[in-house]
């Protein structure tokens, strides 16, 4: 009689282990959803992967940085904006603001540099300030964001797709009676 109790007993822990799991699951994907999705799926938040080394010490290449609009700017905000005209018209550069204003544009530069930047941009050309930063993370979206890795994975999954497929029952009656 103890093992069926046993067997009762272990079969209520997996219960509530997978419950707690899709809870966090669920926990996870609705902070997700609500905080952290991109802009480009209707959520708040930009990304951007730092290169170079103009904002040293306070970013470092290969930091991805989250970015979220604010109703204003001001000098001392870290933003990440659009250049909109020129040679580099739609680059993405992401400095400090250290002087200007919303309606003549923001005077822009990089920590680690000693000049202020060629553009001046209005709000309307700013993607957000800085949210957050994880060091070194932007190594990794790059890597994942190759091509060669995008078209690994896709194979990889239509591999497995294949293999746990089953085959239509038909198929294996007929071959039985024939």
């Amino acid at each position: 009689m103890e093992s069926g109790s046993t067997v009762e007993a272990g079969r209520r822990f997996l219960r509530r282990r997978q419950a707690i799991g899709l809870c966090l699951t669920a926990l996870v994907f609705v902070t997700w959803a609500l905080w952290l999705r991109p802009k480009p799926i209707g959520g708040r938040a930009g990304y951007i992967i730092v290169s170079g080394q103009s904002m040293l010490p306070t970013l470092r290449g290969g930091d991805l940085v989250a970015v979220r609009r604010q109703s204003t700017y001001r000098a001392g905000d870290v933003v990440t904006y659009r250049i909109a005209a020129g040679e580099f018209r739609g680059r993405r550069i992401i400095h400090r603001i250290v002087g200007g204003n919303a309606a003549e544009g923001f005077v822009m530069r990089g920590d680690n540099k000693h000049e202020d930047d060629l553009w001046h941009p209005r709000p309307s050309d700013i993607e957000g300030a800085l949210w957050f930063r994880v060091p070194g993370a932007g190594r990794a979206v790059a890597v994942v964001r190759a091509p060669a890795v995008i078209a690994a994975a896709a194979g990889g999954f239509a591999f497995a797709f294949a293999l746990t497929t089953q085959p239509d029952g038909r198929r294996s009656r007929n071959r039985r009676k024939a």
